[in-house]
């Protein structure tokens, strides 16, 4: 959610010109899939301004901070990523509405 007020030009210019780079360097995600939500499609749908997508390498990458912050066991370096990454996330980012859901990804073939 973008937070009340902000400006939808520069909310766009963070999560596309700041956002999406410092993510890119802090975190060793495999697939990043970002999507502006223009509209709702049903009526009484909730406001929804972006979803993410993203995905990792393994479920260590999501329980172990050293990897999930691509900090390589450096105690300052892991404190300096999450901040960073807070930091920017908390300058565009209604954190009071953000939802996060953790899932796994199957593939099957027949």
């Amino acid at each position: 959610h973008r937070p009340i007020g902000a400006d939808i030009d520069a909310w766009l210019a963070h999560w596309h010109g700041v956002q999406s780079p410092v993510s890119a360097e802090i975190q060793p995600r495999i697939r990043y899939v970002r999507n502006e939500v223009i509209r709702p499609l049903t009526a009484g749908a909730p406001e929804i301004h972006g979803i993410v997508e993203e995905a990792w390498p393994s479920i260590e990458h999501i329980v172990d901070p050293m990897l999930f912050f691509n900090a390589d066991g450096d105690r300052e370096r892991l404190g300096v990523n999450i901040n960073r990454m807070l930091d920017s996330v908390g300058s565009f980012i209604d954190m009071d509405r953000m939802r996060n859901v953790t899932m796994s990804e199957y593939i099957v073939r027949s």
